[in-house]
C-alpha cells in the first residue's frame, strides 16, 4: 500500500506461461481510490526463480485502482456523494436537492477518484436567470473562501440560454471560454450536461447538443487531481438534481476534434463574473 508502505499480499505460485511469458493472478480484490481512504494507490515487484537460484526484485512499479464510475438516481439516497457547501440533502420524489449557504458557490462531490471518463448531470434552477449552475470533474473538493474549489474545471450554465468554461488552479480563476449563447439550453427546465474527456481533448454536451471541444492546458496545468461534482451560485434559491452518471472510459467512440468546433479561441474580458451571466 502506497499509503502506508504495508504488505497488502505476496503472492507464489505456478503461472500459465507460453514460450515467452507467464501470467500469474492474485485472487485479492484491491479497493479504489476514493476521497479519505487510505486505499487505491499501490506498488509491485517481481522476481523470478531461474537456474536453481531466485533472481533479484525488479524495480517497484506504482499504479493506482480507479472506480468504473457510477449512477446516482437519488430514489432512495445520495450514496457516494457529500456535500461541500450549502445543505444537500434528499428531496421526492428521486432528487438530491441543493439549498445555498451566505456564500457564493453551493457544491457537492462524488467520493469516486477519476481520470477519462464520461460525466452527465441532469439538473434544474428555477429561481435565477442569470445565476450559474455546474458540473465540475479533475477537481479537488477543498473549498475557498467564496465556496469555489481550490482546482477543477468548471462547465456551466444559466437560465438566459448561455454557458461558460472555466478552470481554478489553486483558487486561482482562469476562463476556457467565455459566456456564449446556445439554444440547446432549456430555461428553467431540466437540462442535462455532459463532458467527455479523452485527455487532453474534453467535449462538451448541452441536452445532446455538442458545443466543442478544448485541449490547450498551457495556461492551466495537465489535471494533477480528479474529482467529480455539481454547484450553483447564488445565495438564494434550489438547484435539484435528477440524475448523475460517470463511465470510466474503457472504449468509447474516439471523437474527432472539429476545429470549427475548438473552445476558448476568444479573448475573455477582463472584468468576467464567472458566476453570472451577463445574458445572450
Amino acid at each position: 500500500n502506497l499509503y502506508d508502505n504495508q504488505l497488502v499480499y505476496k503472492y507464489k505460485g505456478a503461472g500459465v506461461c507460453d514460450a515467452g511469458y507467464c501470467i500469474l493472478t492474485p485472487a485479492t480484490a484491491l479497493g479504489i481510490y476514493r476521497w479519505n481512504k487510505p486505499l487505491g494507490r499501490y506498488y509491485w515487484s517481481v522476481r523470478a526463480y531461474q537456474g536453481g537460484a531466485w533472481q533479484g526484485w525488479s524495480t517497484d512499479q506504482h499504479f493506482g485502482v480507479l472506480s468504473d464510475g457510477f449512477v446516482s438516481t437519488f430514489n432512495a439516497d445520495k450514496k457516494g456523494w457529500k456535500g461541500l457547501t450549502g445543505i444537500w440533502a434528499l428531496d421526492g420524489p428521486g432528487y438530491l436537492k441543493g439549498t445555498p449557504s451566505p456564500i457564493t458557490w453551493q457544491s457537492a462531490f462524488h467520493y469516486n477518484y477519476t481520470y477519462d471518463f464520461v460525466y452527465k448531470v441532469k439538473m434544474k434552477r428555477t429561481d435565477s436567470e442569470t445565476n450559474s449552475n455546474a458540473i465540475i470533474f479533475w477537481g479537488n473538493p477543498i473549498p475557498a473562501s467564496n465556496g469555489w474549489w481550490e482546482d477543477g474545471i468548471y462547465f456551466q450554465y444559466a437560465n438566459d440560454q448561455t454557458f461558460m468554461i472555466y478552470a481554478l488552479q489553486d483558487g486561482i480563476f482562469i476562463s476556457i471560454q467565455n459566456w456564449t449563447g446556445s439554444l440547446a439550453i432549456r430555461p428553467y427546465g431540466w437540462n442535462t450536461l455532459t463532458v467527455v474527456v479523452q485527455y487532453p481533448e474534453v467535449y462538451f454536451f448541452i441536452n445532446g447538443e455538442y458545443v466543442g471541444w478544448f485541449d490547450d492546458w498551457s495556461s492551466i496545468g495537465a489535471p494533477t487531481v480528479g474529482w467529480a461534482g455539481i454547484s450553483s451560485a447564488g445565495t438564494c434559491g434550489e438547484l435539484l438534481l435528477d440524475k448523475a452518471t460517470l463511465d470510466a472510459l474503457q472504449t468509447y467512440p474516439y471523437l474527432v476534434p472539429d476545429p470549427a468546433m475548438e473552445l476558448g479561441k476568444d479573448p475573455i474580458p477582463d472584468d468576467i463574473v464567472p458566476w453570472e451571466s451577463p445574458g445572450k
